[in-house]
């Protein structure tokens, strides 16, 4: 069928239920209206039934809804249905089912990011001291790239370091000592000596504090604790998307009879 040089495409589905047709015009950006067609999203949107409007007032009254409440609001902002959420309704699940997800799953990874910190500290540790240069660097998988820091020492081994940040200092000292870049460096192996090198001092040749410890040891405190730093990061953004998720559920409320 065709009007004004547009064609139009007509899909008629049938179901136990209802009839719906769909309307599909292929060359014009405007939407097509049909009077007594209504929307719904029972089937692959967007769907234009034959059959009378229905409001959302009667929705709640054939999905046997009862007064509603906040958690009646959440779980219908959850599982739908779609036609009482209104427009938008899978982005306004999505964002519920990632702050549910986020919440659930935050004190889990970060347990996992302190794993690589356990272990001995000194004294109870062996400490490593030697005169070295750290090098910067990064490291290529495919298209991805890791950075790192290596402390290269005097003996000839070479150090990785858990962490790369954090090392402004010596990276400036690198910069501008091209052809002096030694340091005295103390540390110790994480994970009981199966982990990398946790630097707890570095110094120049002259003296000079490059790393400080108590700042080196507040850190490692911090990172030790799987329910301190990433964890209350985590839960700041779960926070968020609850509160986008709370005001969806108020919405929905208000849509109440």
């Amino acid at each position: 069928m065709t009007k004004n040089d547009s064609t139009i495409s007509i899909f008629i589905i049938f179901s136990p239920d209802h009839v719906a047709i769909r309307l599909t015009n292929l060359q014009m950006d405007a939407p097509l209206f049909c009077e007594n067609l209504c929307y719904s999203s029972d089937v692959i949107a967007p769907e234009l039934y034959l059959s009378e409007h229905k409001s959302v007032e009667s929705i709640f009254e054939e999905k046997n809804i009862p007064d509603m409440s906040l958690l009646k609001a959440f779980s219908i902002l959850l599982c739908g249905p779609a036609e009482i959420i209104g427009p938008g309704y899978k982005w306004k699940q999505s964002i519920l089912n990632g702050a549910i997800i986020l919440t659930l799953a935050s004190p889990f990874f970060a347990f996992l990011n302190s794993i690589p910190f356990q272990g001995a500290t000194p004294p109870g540790a062996p400490i490593i001291k030697s005169k070295g240069v750290f090098v910067f660097g990064d490291d290529r998988r495919g298209l991805k790239s890791h950075p790192f820091i290596d402390f290269r020492s005097e003996e000839g081994k070479i150090y990785r370091l858990q962490d790369y940040i954090g090392y402004d200092e010596i990276f400036k000292f690198n910069e501008n000592n091209p052809d002096h870049q030694e340091v005295l460096v103390e540390g110790f192996s994480l994970r009981n000596g199966l982990g990398r090198f946790w630097p707890t001092q570095v110094t120049t040749i002259d003296g000079k504090v490059l790393l400080d410890k108590d700042k080196q040891n507040t850190a490692l405190i911090r990172y030790k604790d799987p329910f301190d730093g990433s964890l209350f990061i985590m839960y700041v953004v779960a926070g968020s998307l609850w509160i986008v998720s709370a005001v969806n559920a108020v919405q929905i409320m208000k849509k109440s009879p």
